[in-house]
C-alpha cells in the first residue's frame, strides 16, 4: 500500500510540468475543439516526463492519450484544456489539465507495482461540445473500467449535483419589409424570439425544482426601420437526469415553436453538441476519493453524506456525466481559495500563482492515493445511482 509521503514524493518531482502546463493554459486560452497550442504543450510535458502519447485520436485534432502500468483493469484520468470565452481559464481547466499531468506521471513512476493501467485522455470542448461522449462514441472508452475527474471551484464538494443538459439553437427566419410604409408585408423574426423568451420565462413558474432554462438572443443586425427578417436564440436545458430532460425540452421547444406560430416565421432547431448525461456518482469510489483526500489535504466534509443525486451544494453540467454512464466514475470538486464562482473572472484569476501550485499538488497526491487503493482492493462498489445496465467493475468492497 503506497502510504502519503511515498505519495507525495512520487508527486513532487513532477509538479514543475504540471506548472508550466498550468500558466501556459492560463494565458493562453483557447475555445473547445480549437485547443491548438494547449493540447501541444500538455502532449510535450507528457513525453519530455517519458509517457508515450498518441495524437489526433478519435477524429479530433486536439484529443490524445497516454497509457501506464499493467494488469487487467484500468483507471481513465480525464485532462480537460478548453476555455470560455471573453473569461477565459474561469472554470480551473488549466488546474485540471495540469493535476492529470502530474497525477499520470507520478503514477507512471510506479510502474507496474500499481497492479492496474492508468489511462490518460485528453478529452477537447468539455465547455460546449462534449468532446468525451465523442470519444466514447468513437472507442475512447474501450478497455476502461473506472473514470475520475477532479474539478476546481469555491469550496471542496465530493458529489456535485451534475445535472442532465441539452444545448441548441433556435433560428428564426421571416420576411423583411419597410417598417413604417409596408409593416404588413413583414414577418418579424426578432419579434418570435421576443414571444419564445416570454413563453419561457412563464414556463419556469411551472418546472420542477432543479430544472434550469438559459437562452441568449443572438444579434439580430439590420436597421430599426426593416423588419428583421431574421433573428435567433440559444438555448440550454438541464434537468436531474436524462429521462426528464426529455421531457423539459420538449416544453421549451413549444415555447419556442408557439413563438414562430405566433409571427407567421419559419422555425429551425439545430443541435449544438451532444447531449450531457447526468453524473451517476459511484459512491464506493467517491468515498476511497474522500478518504485520500483528506489524507491529502483536502478537508471533504465527513458529514456531506453520500447521496445518490449527488449534494446538491453546486449544481452543474459536464460531459464527465456520459462517462458516469459507461463506467463506474468520481468527480469531485477541490477548493481553491477565492470568493468568485466559476465562469468569472476573478475565478480565473484565482487559479493562478501559488493557490494553483497547492491545488495540484494536493489533488495530485490524492489521485495517488486513490488509485492505489483501488489497486489494493480497498476501494469498490458499495452503491452508486448507477442502473442496472452501467457496467461493474467491482473490486472488494471498503
Amino acid at each position: 500500500m503506497i502510504d502519503i509521503e511515498r505519495a507525495r514524493s512520487l508527486v513532487e518531482p513532477r509538479m514543475a510540468a504540471g506548472v508550466r502546463i498550468s500558466d501556459f493554459l492560463s494565458a493562453n486560452p483557447e475555445l473547445g475543439f480549437e485547443e491548438v497550442r494547449s493540447s501541444a504543450r500538455i502532449v510535450e510535458e507528457l513525453r519530455d516526463g517519458g509517457a508515450t502519447v498518441r495524437t489526433a485520436l478519435w477524429e479530433l485534432p486536439t484529443a490524445f492519450a497516454a497509457e501506464t502500468g499493467s494488469g487487467e483493469r484500468c483507471l481513465a484520468l480525464f485532462s480537460e484544456f478548453d476555455a470560455l470565452p471573453d473569461v477565459g481559464h474561469a472554470c480551473g481547466h488549466n488546474l485540471i489539465a495540469a493535476w492529470s499531468v502530474v497525477a499520470f506521471l507520478a503514477l507512471q513512476d510506479l510502474g507496474d507495482e500499481l497492479g492496474n493501467r492508468i489511462r490518460l485522455i485528453g478529452s477537447p470542448s468539455e465547455e460546449s461540445g462534449a468532446g468525451k461522449q465523442l470519444i466514447i462514441d468513437r472507442g475512447g472508452l474501450d478497455g476502461v473500467d473506472w473514470g475520475a475527474m477532479v474539478h476546481a471551484a469555491p469550496s471542496d464538494v465530493l458529489l456535485p449535483d451534475i445535472l442532465a443538459m441539452s444545448h441548441f439553437s433556435a433560428e428564426y427566419r421571416g420576411l423583411e419589409a419597410h417598417a413604417a410604409a409596408f409593416p404588413w408585408k413583414g414577418r418579424n423574426a426578432g419579434d418570435a424570439v421576443t414571444l419564445a423568451q416570454t413563453g419561457i420565462g412563464l414556463l419556469r413558474q411551472q418546472l420542477p425544482p432543479g430544472d434550469r432554462v438559459h437562452t441568449a438572443h443572438r444579434g439580430e443586425g439590420g436597421a430599426v426601420n426593416v423588419i428583421t427578417e431574421r433573428a435567433s436564440l440559444e438555448c440550454m436545458v438541464r434537468s436531474h437526469d436524462v429521462e426528464a430532460l426529455a421531457v423539459l425540452k420538449e416544453r421549451v421547444e413549444n415555447c419556442l415553436r408557439g413563438g414562430a406560430l405566433a409571427t407567421d416565421t419559419s422555425l429551425t432547431l439545430e443541435p449544438a453538441a451532444p447531449d450531457y448525461a447526468n453524473m451517476r456518482h459511484d459512491l464506493a469510489l467517491a468515498g476511497a476519493f474522500r478518504t485520500a483526500g483528506r489524507e491529502a489535504g483536502i478537508p471533504f466534509p465527513e458529514d456531506e453524506a453520500l447521496l445518490e443525486g449527488g449534494s446538491g451544494l453546486v449544481t452543474i453540467s459536464t460531459d464527465m456525466g456520459n462517462v458516469s454512464h459507461r463506467v463506474p466514475s468520481i468527480h469531485p470538486m477541490v477548493r481553491i481559495p477565492t470568493s468568485a464562482v466559476n465562469h468569472q473572472q476573478a475565478f480565473a484569476d484565482a487559479c493562478t500563482g501559488e493557490a494553483a501550485e497547492s491545488w495540484i499538488r494536493r489533488t495530485a497526491v490524492a489521485t495517488v492515493l486513490f488509485a492505489a487503493r483501488l489497486a489494493a482492493g480497498r476501494a469498490g462498489r458499495t452503491g452508486t445511482v448507477a442502473q442496472s445496465e452501467t457496467p461493474s467493475a467491482a473490486v472488494p468492497d471498503l
